[in-house]
């Protein structure tokens, strides 16, 4: 075996991806979706969050934290939104149309995609409502 043949700790090297690497590519591109998933669904309970304001301003009540809960809430689930989608888009990339990874990709997108509407529509709204 010349120096050409082997990697830097002498082993050979493969032209062809073994059974387990190819496993392990399928893996990751599950994992990807998956994680795009989990990404749109943290979404959802960070954008209930800005909402925390409600039992305070029905109790008469005005907490300085609470409008750091509700910044935390939307940067957070616009974040999660944002990623949720970029993760999704690249997993159906990958994966082949009509697989359980690209049904789970494109499920995805479209949680992220709710949650980043839950999260813009209200605030262009407030915004529009309050300059009139």
């Amino acid at each position: 075996m010349s120096v050409d043949d082997a990697d830097a700790l002498g082993r050979p090297r493969r032209s062809v991806l073994s059974f387990g690497e190819t496993q392990g590519r399928e893996r990751m591109k599950r994992s990807l979706a998956r994680t795009a998933l989990i990404g749109g669904s943290v979404g959802i309970p960070l954008w209930l969050l800005s909402y925390s304001w409600l039992p305070f301003a029905l109790a008469g009540r005005d907490g300085q934290f609470v409008l750091h809960a509700v910044v935390v809430g939307e940067v957070g689930a616009f974040a999660a939104g944002a990623l949720g989608v970029g993760l999704g888009f690249t997993a159906r990339k990958r994966s082949a149309p009509g697989s359980r990874e690209h049904r789970l990709a494109s499920r995805s997108v479209t949680v992220a995609s709710v949650v980043r509407t839950l999260v813009l529509i209200p605030n262009v709204l407030g915004r529009l409502l309050h300059a009139q």
